[in-house]
């Protein structure tokens, strides 16, 4: 069963520096092992504020499910306006497989232009805000992970937080309902915050 444990500790925002096992072993539990653990025992060193939103991008398609198999012979992880954070996921998936189908990143400028896809990531200098991609979005059954202090309320399913140089995130249910996605328990236990309660 997947599992996500303790998120990485960041270092302060210039060059957005993340403290951490190292990026190799971090890789190396994402993709070969059911969980995301950082082993105490490992020496600090630093990493991209991007690499690890990346690898949680990537993680939480193993805890949602949609209510449907994609059509397309991809799954398809959209970027919103984050060209850097786009290339750190294009690395991560490189040759891999989620849900059974090949991954792919698509970088987009606004969300028209998503046509397809099961995860969309808004990136923090987006200018249009999360509430209007979620209006031209619809009901569609995309998970929607925002990089906003009030991204849950703006209508995202998930939003990056970070707290004490920590990458840390927070679940809206309610938002996860209306585009019929079941977002599993294991996810909501690490979650820093989940909004709206399940019955």
């Amino acid at each position: 069963m997947a599992t996500l444990s303790t998120p990485l500790r960041i270092a302060p925002r210039r060059g957005a520096l993340i403290r951490g096992p190292p990026l190799c072993l971090l890789l190396g539990c994402l993709l070969l092992l059911p969980a995301l653990r950082a082993p105490a025992t490992i020496a600090e060193e630093r990493y991209s504020e991007d690499a690890v939103k990346a690898a949680f991008l990537y993680r939480f398609a193993d805890f949602v499910n949609w209510p449907s198999a994609p059509d397309s012979a991809d799954f398809t992880i959209a970027v919103l306006d984050d060209e850097a954070l786009a290339a750190q996921l294009q690395l991560l998936l490189r040759n891999r497989l989620v849900k059974g189908k090949p991954a792919q990143v698509r970088l987009i400028e606004s969300p028209r232009q998503l046509t397809g896809g099961q995860i969309l990531y808004i990136g923090r200098a987006y200018p249009g805000g999360v509430h209007r991609v979620m209006e031209a979005l619809g009901e569609r059954p995309i998970l929607v992970v925002s990089d906003e202090d009030n991204g849950l309320s703006e209508g995202a399913m998930i939003n990056f937080l970070l707290v004490d140089r920590r990458v840390r995130f927070e679940v809206s249910l309610a938002a996860a309902d209306r585009a019929r996605l079941q977002v599993s328990s294991e996810l909501l236990s690490v979650a820093l915050r989940v909004q709206g309660a399940r019955p």
